[in-house]
């Protein structure tokens, strides 16, 4: 489904929009992702405006942010983003829009210079993320608990490939299954 956003809020300040269920698996909500914050909005066909629910603050400056699942089989979405210093953090939202973090940690810095295409993030099969943000590599992000901590922790493998990452993206329409079905 596509969605047109026709806001009064400045649209420079907006660097990109979530579609999703993040408060219920029944309602629909957007969140505009801005450089330091997400703002939880309240999505309706009906009415005509955007009514903003929650405000969350980050801790840095935003670069990339995707709709995940921390599992597979939960009905509601999360969203992850990234900050300049490479920490990502994913939020899950309860049923009065109150964010709580689920996951969060530092991805490797990496090798190399950074890429000339600037951070290119997406989500894969929704519980699995893919980020480009050195040159010729690619790292693939998944979480899991840990044994020890019973915490959520993030698992990261880097990829390099010797030639020039122009972008990257899911290659099915929801981002859901790559493979056979």
């Amino acid at each position: 489904m596509s969605v047109y956003c026709g806001t009064a809020i400045q649209p420079s300040g907006i660097k990109n929009i979530l579609y999703g269920n993040f408060i219920t698996s029944k309602q629909q909500n957007l969140i505009l992702v801005r450089s330091n914050r997400l703002d939880l909005c309240e999505f309706n066909n009906d009415v005509k405006n955007i009514k903003i629910i929650q405000e969350v603050s980050a801790k840095g400056k935003i670069i990339g942010s995707v709709k995940v699942k921390i599992n597979p089989s939960d009905e509601k979405d999360c969203v992850a983003f990234l900050t300049t210093k490479l920490q990502l953090v994913i939020y899950s939202f309860n049923e009065n829009g109150t964010a709580e973090i689920r996951v969060m940690g530092m991805i490797d810095k990496g090798i190399g210079n950074d890429s000339t295409t600037g951070v290119l993030m997406v989500a894969l099969k929704r519980n699995a993320i893919i980020v480009h943000c050195k040159s010729s590599s690619i790292e693939y992000i998944t979480w899991e608990r840990s044994a020890d901590t019973k915490k959520m922790i993030f698992v990261t493998k880097q990829y390099r490939r010797y030639a020039f990452i122009a972008g990257i993206a899911p290659l099915d329409n929801d981002g859901m299954f790559l493979g056979r079905a």
